[in-house]
Order: C-alpha cells, then sequence, then structure tokens
C-alpha cells in the first residue's frame, strides 16, 4: 500500500501503519480546471502534460523526480528509498477522492505496483 507524500525528505506521521510512499512529481496542462486532471503519466525523462518525471538526485544530493519510499514508525527510510525509471501513474478523481494507480519499474527493473487514494488536498 502507498501513502502520498508531498515533500520527499520530511514525513510528519504516515498513519499507523509502516509502508511505503510515492513521491511523484506530474506534469499537467496550465490552467487543466482542476488540481490534476484525470489521465495516465508516463514516468520519463520529459516535462511536458501527461509525463511523471523519472527519479534521481540533484546536485546538491535531494530527491527529485518520482520515488517510492519506504516508511517505518513513522518516519522515511532514506536507505530504502528507489527512484521511478519507466510505467505509468495513472490519476482518477471521484466524489472528493483522488486516486493514483502506480506500474512502474526502479532504475534496477524492480516492478512497483500499487495505489494511493486521498482527499483532493493532496
Amino acid at each position: 500500500m502507498f501513502t502520498a507524500v508531498t515533500n520527499p525528505n520530511v514525513m510528519e506521521n504516515p498513519g499507523t501503519e509502516d509502508g511505503w510512499m510515492l513521491n511523484a512529481l506530474l506534469h499537467t496542462q496550465l490552467n487543466s480546471g482542476r488540481v490534476l486532471p484525470d489521465g495516465v503519466y508516463t514516468i520519463n525523462d520529459k516535462s511536458h502534460p501527461g509525463t511523471a518525471r523519472i527519479g534521481g538526485v540533484d546536485n546538491r544530493g535531494n530527491r527529485s523526480g518520482s520515488w517510492v519510499i519506504r516508511a517505518k514508525g513513522g518516519r522515511l527510510v532514506p536507505e530504502e528509498a528507489y527512484p521511478l525509471h519507466s510505467g505509468t501513474i495513472t490519476s482518477t478523481y471521484a466524489d472528493g477522492v483522488l486516486t493514483f494507480e502506480v506500474d512502474a519499474r526502479t532504475a534496477d527493473g524492480t516492478h512497483v505496483t500499487g495505489t494511493v487514494r486521498g482527499d483532493a488536498a493532496l
């Protein structure tokens, strides 16, 4: 199970369950009318609408792009953070709930699947 996290380096309290966090950088159309339009976002190194940026590390050592990160005891485990390098993240919104379906591969080829659900304030 995934839980959404807005800052990839800090997590306050994801809940009582240990699990995996999803941090995704999704590119959308400007003035799309909603926080995040429904659609399939392809994970790649492009920065245009309909894409999710591949995971990487910037020149200061911070994670950027799309990642999955293990959480244990309400804290992120930096040693278990994996950049997403291919696949898709599908976004849907219904009845005030934003849902992400992930079908991706990490940099080392590990297959990652999961679902994130939360209110539209994510």
